[in-house]
């Protein structure tokens, strides 16, 4: 099991025994039921807020056909040294992220400005 799998196996236990330790020291028993109510809250809480946040401010734009989605995307190459990552959507589209750029690698090699990070964190056209 990789390690992002266990980070979320183990931070809602983590948030909910904190939560129910923390109140338990004020209200005994009645503090450990209400804190893990409250720490499964304030997990679904955090849930929620990263869900849409992804959805607003998706981590890579759609594809240039605008079939895929951010989540569409697979991790074909990174380069550690120049901080370069190749993604490849379902379509079949190579596209190279560099920071805050999104660029597509067509069939013959060469590199084409696709997309960039606004101020904001919209993906906006790079043309």
């Amino acid at each position: 099991m990789s390690t992002c799998c266990w980070i979320l196996l183990v931070l809602p236990i983590i948030v909910v025994y904190l939560a129910g330790s923390f109140l338990s020291r004020c209200y005994g028993f009645w503090g450990w039921i209400f804190g893990i109510i409250a720490g499964s809250f304030l997990f679904g809480l955090i849930q929620l807020v990263l869900y849409y946040g992804n959805k607003k401010y998706p981590i890579h734009p759609s594809c240039r056909n605008g079939k895929c989605t951010s989540e569409d995307y697979n991790l074909v190459e990174y380069d550690e040294q120049r901080g370069i990552f190749i993604f490849c959507c379902k379509c079949g589209t190579k596209y190279l992220q560099d920071h805050s750029y999104f660029k597509e690698i067509l069939p013959d090699g060469s590199i084409k400005a696709y997309m960039k990070r606004g101020r904001c964190g919209h993906w906006q056209d790079d043309s």
